[in-house]
């Protein structure tokens, strides 16, 4: 029977996900418009010993980041493929990676706010320095990428040229 509800529901609401356990069945609505605001809330409207049936409602500001490139933090990679990434300096030899692919180029935007690369970090509760002098730090991949999910552009700021940039995060074996 609950099979049977979700794909009925699934079917008549183009716009919305749903998702179904043992004990509740979830519709979320996606908005790809950059200006969405991200608000939960959670209504149950039908609860039962059985399952219980909710809604959950999603929205949350994504604006542009602008990051200015830091040397101290990032390097600039070039593979064979023509593609060009900008990974991060650290010592952080976990299993986790992120880096940023180049996209493209623009000149001539005027943002309001570019952001140290430092204070983003540090935003994200990402950085962690091992030594007194700050020469040595360690970065949290994953709170990082978590981080910058909240944005829908991001552009790497370099000698008043706009790279804009896609996070790549993996968990390499």
């Amino acid at each position: 029977m609950k099979p049977l509800i979700a794909l009925i529901f699934c079917a008549c609401v183009s716009f919305a996900q749903a998702q179904i356990n043992s004990n509740s069945l979830f519709f979320v609505i996606n908005n790809d418009n950059p200006n969405f605001y991200k608000k939960v809330i959670r209504k149950n409207y039908f609860n039962s010993s059985s399952w219980s049936f909710s809604f959950i409602y999603s929205q949350q500001k994504r604006d542009t980041l602008f990051i200015a490139y830091s040397s101290k933090f990032m390097q600039k990679i070039e593979y064979e493929s023509e593609k060009i990434w900008f990974t991060l300096k650290d010592n952080n030899q976990g299993s986790e990676w992120i880096a940023f692919e180049e996209k493209r180029h623009i000149k001539g935007l005027k943002p309001q706010k570019i952001t140290c690369f430092e204070s983003l970090l540090n935003d994200a509760k990402a950085l962690t320095y091992t030594n007194e002098q700050e020469s040595e730090f360690k970065i949290d991949h994953w709170k990082l990428d978590l981080y910058l999910e909240n944005y829908t552009s991001i552009f790497l700021v370099k000698e008043n040229m706009f790279i804009q940039v896609s996070p790549i995060y993996a968990i390499i074996d």
